[in-house]
């Protein structure tokens, strides 16, 4: 039987320890953000039942936010014309730092731009917060090299 070494200060990555810079601030009105990546792969076969090997395809990423009106307005307000859709490409940098360590892991969505531009409201909001899907080019996981 394994032996489960005990947590050490009993802190791990949690929300409270996500920071997220966009367009050249940290942005606090964001209430969730998801992001991941994928590449398209296949077993190919020749002669015999099992495949001999294996093809590699696309690249994509893709990455959603969760955000406040009053962030949105800010966004709105600082470009032409008010459009969401017209913010030139931006990086999105997510940090997770636990209080009291220095294991800092850093995620960069690359390249982002939003694909829509609405608002939904409904009785009873106490809250209102908008999910935008954005469009972005690749994803460079906890510091790793570019491709």
């Amino acid at each position: 039987m394994a032996q489960i070494a005990p947590l050490i200060n009993g802190k791990r990555h949690a929300w409270a320890s996500v920071r997220i810079d966009m367009l050249g601030r940290t942005v606090d009105g964001i209430t969730s953000i998801e992001y991941n990546d994928s590449v398209e792969k296949q077993d190919n076969y020749g002669a015999g039942q099992f495949p001999n090997n294996r093809g590699v395809g696309r690249y994509t990423a893709t990455a959603k936010i969760k955000i406040y009106n009053f962030e949105i307005n800010a966004l709105q307000k600082a470009i032409a014309g008010g459009r969401l859709q017209a913010i030139p490409m931006f990086d999105i940098v997510v940090t997770y730092l636990p209080e009291g360590t220095d294991d800092v892991v850093k995620d960069v969505i690359k390249n982002c731009e939003f694909k829509t531009n609405g608002r939904t409201a409904n009785e009873g909001d106490m809250l209102l917060e908008q999910e935008f899907e954005l469009i972005t080019s690749h994803i460079i996981w906890d510091g790793q090299m570019e491709f």
